[in-house]
């Protein structure tokens, strides 16, 4: 299933170079406020959004990455869950979002699919009026094997 990642440009650097993701990820423990995931600790997490208008949950501005990757079924099955987020119009309620941490060891580089580099602001709004590809540049492309040449 194709899931979805906001990352930045550390992030960004470390899976391009070392195409891994041993150095990614983050170290989380379990709070019900924001999510109802199960962390192990000691062990790093990568989060993912299965629906791309999630990512408006999180900031997308210049110089964040959007990552496309298509994720086999029973691996997201084993750890989705419900993130809770601002809502993404007027940022006062909560609202669930389905999300699934992922342990950063069981994700291989070859679920990378895509990888878009926002270069301008990119609002609710643009995202529903379909205004917000030209402000998308696509760095990596694993289907038409597409490396941008600017990394």
């Amino acid at each position: 299933m194709v899931v979805y990642r906001l990352c930045n440009e550390l992030e960004f650097q470390k899976i391009l170079n070392t195409m891994s993701f041993n150095d990614i990820g983050s170290l989380c423990s379990d709070n019900s406020k924001l999510n109802n995931h199960k962390y192990q600790a000691n062990q790093k997490y990568l989060h993912f959004f299965k629906d791309y208008n999630s990512l408006f949950y999180l900031c997308l501005k210049p110089g964040s990455y959007i990552c496309t990757y298509d994720i086999p079924d029973n691996l997201l099955e084993k750890y989705v869950g419900i993130g809770q987020y601002l809502d993404i119009i007027f940022m006062r309620k909560l609202e669930n979002a389905i999300e699934y941490a992922i342990p950063n060891d069981e994700i291989l580089f070859d679920y990378l699919k895509r990888i878009d580099k926002v270069s301008k602001y990119i609002d609710y709004e643009e995202y529903l009026d379909g205004d917000y590809k030209s402000s998308l540049e696509t760095l990596y492309d694993k289907q038409s094997k597409v490396l941008s040449k600017t990394l």
